[in-house]
């Protein structure tokens, strides 16, 4: 009867479908896109960026003991998987966009659940460097993405909410400069970027929350390029909503976050390019004709997160290959 009970509820929750976006608090719950400010980032946020990407990447995030993400993005299309557990006391403002899902957040006696959520990508895209060849000093993309985002309970064996988002973006990219906007259901974005490429790349994107009355955010990163195999990244992310209960209409601080981040790309040591010091880091076990050469186009970063609301951190270390 239990069980029975149980599965009832599952089913109904199942079918409610219009929450607010939960690939939304604070950063996104994959970490492969928590530098979505950067215009030049390894797996790009918007799907107009990805016709003009020149590489291809393929990466795995760990987050504490568990696998964060897998991520692939390829020039003109991109794969995402991810799931992270869900810290109740500091992550569950969630509720706060549409108080009628609460229960997704908290039980009947307002205590705070413990859940997991899931993440799903699938995007693709076209830029117009892509269909010629000649240089220019312009570029447009578009893209589509195609979102399914899941909440599992603390065991992440019961499904309780799940929804599925259609988007679309643009890119427009002048010299350095880059402007991109994308929509779905839940939520728009815009971004403005500039790229000096193997030097340094900074941007700002800001997001609004459709499924609130107000629910505004903004992120700015910064990613400094030293040796075009070396990458520092520093970044801050605040978001608030608007509230609107029975009785009262409030404005609520619902994230606000530092992101930091070191990575290093193995390659090649450049003769009467690179410095000397440099060598054995890109090319630790001797050149081109040794085990080095294994190694090479592989990555490996590291990328903390700071909760300047509730005192906490959090942090995913990940693998990559370029090819």
């Amino acid at each position: 009867m239990k069980r029975l009970l149980l599965t009832s509820i599952v089913a109904i929750q199942a079918l409610v479908s219009s929450a607010a976006g939960i690939n939304r608090l604070g950063f996104p719950i994959a970490p492969s896109h928590w530098d979505e400010a950067l215009p030049a980032a390894a797996h790009p946020s918007f799907a107009s960026d990805l016709g003009s990407l020149q590489e291809g990447v393929i990466s795995a995030g760990f987050v504490g003991t568990g696998l964060g993400d897998l991520s692939l993005s390829l020039p003109g299309f991109q794969v995402i998987s991810a799931n992270s557990k869900w810290a109740a006391q500091s992550d569950s403002q969630a509720y706060l966009f549409n108080p009628s899902e609460q229960y997704l957040f908290q039980d009947s006696n307002g205590v705070a659940l413990e859940r997991t959520r899931g993440y799903f990508l699938v995007a693709g895209g076209v830029s117009v460097s892509s269909l010629f060849t000649t240089p220019r000093n312009w570029d447009a993309g578009l893209g589509v993405s195609l979102e399914n985002e899941q909440v599992f309970d603390a065991s992440g064996d019961h499904k309780i909410w799940t929804k599925h988002n259609l988007g679309g973006s643009f890119t427009f990219r002048y010299s350095s400069a880059s402007l991109s906007l994308s929509a779905n259901p839940d939520e728009l974005r815009g971004r403005f970027g500039w790229v000096v490429p193997t030097d340094y790349q900074v941007g700002l994107v800001v997001f609004d929350n459709l499924k609130a009355d107000r629910a505004l955010g903004a992120q700015v990163a910064y990613e400094k390029i030293f040796h075009e195999s070396m990458k520092t990244k520093l970044g801050m992310m605040y978001q608030f909503a608007r509230i609107t209960d029975q009785d009262s209409s409030y404005t609520q601080n619902v994230a606000q976050q530092l992101m930091a981040g070191v990575s290093l790309r193995l390659r090649p040591w450049r003769a009467g390019v690179d410095p000397e010091w440099l060598q054995n880091i890109v090319s630790p076990f001797g050149g081109v004709d040794s085990f080095s050469r294994f190694l090479y186009d592989w990555e490996i970063s590291a990328t903390f997160l700071v909760n300047m609301k509730h005192s906490g951190s959090s942090g995913v270390f990940t693998l990559a290959r370029w090819f």
